[in-house]
């Protein structure tokens, strides 16, 4: 196609330059053919952008990742007159992988495409046509028209959700002990206020069975606290970008710490934890989840998080160790490889409350930082998007 449009172009220099040089007519009519057939082309071109017919939807508009949705994609010519051909570039839940569609659209036609689409990442996604080529029947002038220009053009938005995982019931152990994690309940004092009573859930301490009131009901009930006063579970997420590697592999880190984050709450919520999120950037965001009617937010909220900060997550991890009380242990979640996190997490052995870490993405992939991290016996645990996290949570750290 190139060729022959080069061809054109060339043939029609000549055209012109041999009527300036001979004075002969026959040139001038043959570059003015040509001229006109130029311009009808750019006209078809122009008319097939401006009355291009559509309609798109999405079967499902928010979806968990690694499923697959469909897009719905109808294009319609009711004109007598057949459309320029057509190239159409789409815009999909995976950023790697974009599709096209080469259409011929005869006179009074119409075609249907159902379009299988990957969600292999979580995130945000706008979904449906970006920009189409219009090619006219000769091939001479291509049009690149962009949909998104259009003031009643809408992409459709599309929700990708991190994935749900399944997690044993969670433990939280200091760096120097293995003790059992009972001891950091927020309700070991049993002379403390209480505002009600609940089932008896296993692992409950002993001592916080209202032994009066079970005996009565018949059934095992344990003093419920009240959640301001109660201990929470401090979480720190690395928002900052992941370094290296493709952008497949940046998007994958990034889902590796959303699904750890996701499976590591859900995992305290359904044990009756409160949980603190801090995320790593400049505002350094605090977000308390209290219980499971809260988690369907906190979901939400990581599906759409960005990562794009450039922060030491060792200093946000130092900082908030260094002023970090009445909780009941801190969980950490970070893709950053770098070894400035060992001398922190060294450190924490000090500390009375337990400091444990998830490794993701590509800190989950360094073998030295994961030797240096075992040879010191440091509570971690190493999840890469291929791995069965529910499996690597089931590893003593």
């Amino acid at each position: 196609m190139k060729i022959w449009r080069t061809t054109f172009i060339c043939l029609m220099f000549a055209w012109l330059l041999a009527g300036l040089i001979s004075g002969q007519r026959i040139f001038f009519i043959l570059f003015l053919l040509q001229l006109l057939l130029l311009a009808s082309a750019v006209v078809v071109n122009i008319w097939g952008a401006l009355s291009f017919a559509y309609t798109q939807k999405l079967s499902e508009e928010q979806i968990i990742r690694g499923r697959q949705t469909y897009l719905h994609l109808e294009l319609h010519n009711e004109k007598p007159i057949p459309y320029p051909m057509m190239q159409i570039h789409l815009a999909t839940a995976d950023p790697t992988n974009p599709k096209r569609l080469n259409i011929n659209l005869g006179s009074k036609d119409r075609l249907l495409f159902d379009l299988t689409l990957e969600c292999p990442h979580r995130g945000e996604f706008l979904i449906g046509m970006t920009t189409i080529d219009f090619v006219d029947l000769f091939g001479l002038i291509r049009l690149p028209f962009d949909m998104r220009l259009l003031p009643y053009y809408r992409e459709k938005r599309l929700l990708v959700l991190p994935r749900l995982i399944e997690l044993e019931s969670p433990s939280l152990q200091g760096s120097g002990s293995r003790m059992p994690d009972q001891r950091f309940f927020a309700t070991d004092q049993t002379q403390d206020p209480f505002s009600s009573v609940r089932a008896y859930r296993p692992g409950d301490p002993r001592k916080l069975i209202h032994w009066k009131l079970s005996s009565r009901h018949r059934s095992l009930l344990t003093r419920q606290f009240d959640h301001l006063s109660e201990p929470c579970v401090l979480l720190l997420l690395d928002l900052s970008l992941p370094k290296g590697g493709s952008k497949k592999d940046v998007l994958s880190a990034i889902d590796s710490c959303c699904e750890a984050t996701c499976a590591i709450i859900l995992s305290m919520l359904k044990r009756g934890w409160p949980v603190q999120l801090v995320t790593h950037d400049q505002s350094r965001e605090r977000l308390n989840i209290e219980n499971l009617s809260g988690f369907e937010r906190i979901h939400n909220w990581l599906a759409k998080v960005p990562f794009s900060g450039h922060y030491s997550f060792s200093k946000l991890l130092a900082d908030e160790l260094a002023t970090a009380s009445h909780v009941r242990g801190v969980l950490a979640v970070t893709h950053d490889a770098s070894y400035d996190l060992i001398p922190v997490l060294l450190n924490a052995r000090h500390s009375p409350t337990p400091v444990q870490t998830f490794f993701t993405g590509p800190a989950a992939e360094d073998p030295v930082l994961i030797s240096q991290i075992r040879q010191n016996t440091i509570p971690a645990h190493f999840f890469r998007n291929c791995d069965d996290l529910a499996e690597q949570w089931r590893v003593v750290p």
